[in-house]
């Protein structure tokens, strides 16, 4: 009768055990839910932040391709177009959109755990093969 009460002290000290753990998983994803609402929101503000400054930045090239057509009418030679046959754009560089295989594809090769370059890398030391 002993061995029986053994199990249930056992069973009982397993079960408060299981419920303090789950309240420890619990309260950790409270916390991880905070996280990614700050994240989220960080997140929206710095894409605000480049919206804004894309738009900027085409209202400048705009401002600019106009100042130029002007300058071009009032003087021929102030065109940008003259000599090089460049587009009056030029002016200001253009802004591509980047793509996120392309920032991808930079940071993998500069990441340190590729180690050697391309087919062109010299062996690494003490190789025979």
């Amino acid at each position: 009768s002993d061995h029986g009460g053994r199990e249930a002290h056992e069973r009982n000290v397993r079960m408060r055990q299981l419920l303090k753990e789950n309240a420890e998983w619990r309260a950790q994803v409270r916390q991880l839910s905070t996280e990614v609402v700050g994240l989220t929101e960080a997140l929206e503000m710095v894409t605000k932040r480049a919206q804004d400054k894309d738009a900027k930045h085409s209202e400048l090239q705009h401002k600019t391709d106009r100042i130029l057509r002007l300058a071009g009418l009032v003087d021929p030679s102030l065109s940008a177009g003259v000599g090089g046959g460049d587009p009056p754009h030029s002016a200001i560089p253009s802004r591509r959109k980047k793509k996120k295989s392309s920032s991808r594809t930079r940071a993998g090769s500069a990441s340190p755990g590729r180690r050697g370059g391309g087919e062109h890398a010299p062996p690494p030391r003490g190789y025979d093969g």
